[in-house]
């Protein structure tokens, strides 16, 4: 029964019940198209995915390792949930600085649909936020 899951979830990018099997006690579920131009990323435990989220956005930042407050995790969340487009070209000029980039543009499931009017969404985001790492303290402003 679990290799038939699975293999529905592979092909069709969604869990036919859930996408947590017990016989491989698996936490993650991780698909994406071979070019990494998409995925999807299933988590089991709320922090973890939070832990990972956090890390793909800062591993752009020069600064090293530092504490976060969670309420840094939990905004950055609330921001995602709104949908957000981090843009890590326009990141790179500001990495002297230690900071990133944050624009709120809604939902989107075409990635082609973002690259083709990329400066239009970022030029109509309804919001932008900073995620700054200054002095080893992670804040959002």
């Amino acid at each position: 029964m679990v290799f038939q899951q699975a293999l529905y979830i592979t092909h069709l990018w969604s869990p036919l019940q859930s996408p947590f099997f017990g016989e491989l006690k698996n936490r993650f579920v991780y698909l994406a198209h071979d070019d990494g131009w998409f995925c999807k990323l299933y988590c089991q435990d709320f922090k973890e995915f939070m832990h990972i989220f956090f890390r793909k956005i800062t591993a752009n930042l020069p600064m090293p390792e530092t504490k976060k407050p969670i309420a840094v995790e939990e905004e950055l969340l609330k921001l995602a949930i709104s949908g957000i487009l981090v843009d890590l070209e326009e990141s790179d000029c500001m990495k002297s600085n230690g900071t990133i980039a944050i624009y709120t543009v809604g939902e989107y499931s075409n990635m082609d649909d973002i690259l083709n009017d990329f400066e239009n969404i970022k030029a109509s985001a309804s919001q932008v936020a900073y995620l700054q790492n200054r002095e080893g303290e992670y804040k959002i402003i």
